[in-house]
């Protein structure tokens, strides 16, 4: 499989198919950040394991028979492999979002109210990371294989 379809199946079930467009860039952009760092950092190599990334609900959801949406299949054929970087750390930060408010997550209902009011992604990114990542900044990855 390749990391096009993998993200395109995760923003599939993540993100709401009836969000601005900016809110499923955000979200996108948080995926792929999200899921870089996981392999980056090697954060379950370093526990034993033998994989990179989960599929279940405590990394992101990815069901390999998802139905995808052809405005979110838009915004990452459009995006993939831009990610969220801050000044002092070389790995994509680890971005975590969801559907309930928590402390430095991206908070997808409220991500797309800012997006409605015509926010632009950096905007609402800057809302959500800013207090733990100072000066966030989007970073473009090299070419990301299959996963």
């Amino acid at each position: 499989m390749t990391s096009l379809d993998y993200f395109r199946k995760v923003a599939s079930h993540e993100v709401g198919v009836d969000y601005h467009v900016e809110a499923i860039k955000v979200n996108v952009i948080a995926i792929v950040s999200y899921t870089l760092n996981w392999i980056y950092t090697e954060y379950y190599k370093w526990a034993g394991y033998d994989f990179d990334i989960t599929c279940i609900s405590e990394d992101q959801v990815f069901i390999p028979n998802q139905s995808m949406q052809s405005n979110i299949i838009d915004v990452v054929d459009e995006i993939l492999g831009q990610y969220i970087g801050t000044l002092g750390l070389n790995s994509p930060i680890l971005s975590q979002y969801g559907k309930t408010p928590v402390r430095d997550t991206l908070y997808q209902l409220k991500a797309n109210e800012l997006a409605r009011s015509e926010k632009n992604n950096m905007e609402i990114l800057r809302h959500f990371y800013n207090r733990k990542y100072k000066l966030l900044e989007l970073r473009t990855a090299t070419p990301i294989g299959g996963i």
